[in-house]
C-alpha cells in the first residue's frame, strides 16, 4: 500500500515539472547597453576616434572628422544638435 502510494506521489509531482530544455531560437536577445550617440554620430560624419586620459575627466574621445577638425565627441555632437527651446 505504501509503494503504490509512493509511486502515484512521485508520478505526480513529475507531471508538475516543467521541462528542463528551451526553445532559443525563439527567445529574444536584450543588448547589454545602448551605444554611445556621440560616437555613433563622429562616425557617422566621417570620422574617427582616439581616447586620451584626462586626469579630471578620466578618459575623453576625440573626433577627428575628414576636414582635419578635432573636437571632443560631446562637443562637437551638442554643437551639431542643440536641445529644442524649451516652451
Amino acid at each position: 500500500m505504501q509503494a503504490a502510494l509512493m509511486v502515484s506521489t512521485l508520478g505526480m509531482l513529475a507531471g508538475c515539472q516543467t521541462p528542463h530544455h528551451e526553445d532559443r531560437s525563439t527567445q529574444r536577445v536584450r543588448p547589454l547597453r545602448m551605444p554611445n550617440p556621440a560616437t555613433l554620430y563622429c562616425t557617422k560624419k566621417g570620422g574617427t576616434l582616439t581616447a586620451q586620459h584626462d586626469d579630471q575627466k578620466g578618459q575623453v574621445n576625440f573626433c577627428h572628422l575628414p576636414d582635419g577638425t578635432v573636437m571632443e565627441e560631446w562637443a562637437l555632437f551638442r554643437r551639431d544638435n542643440p536641445k529644442p527651446p524649451v516652451q
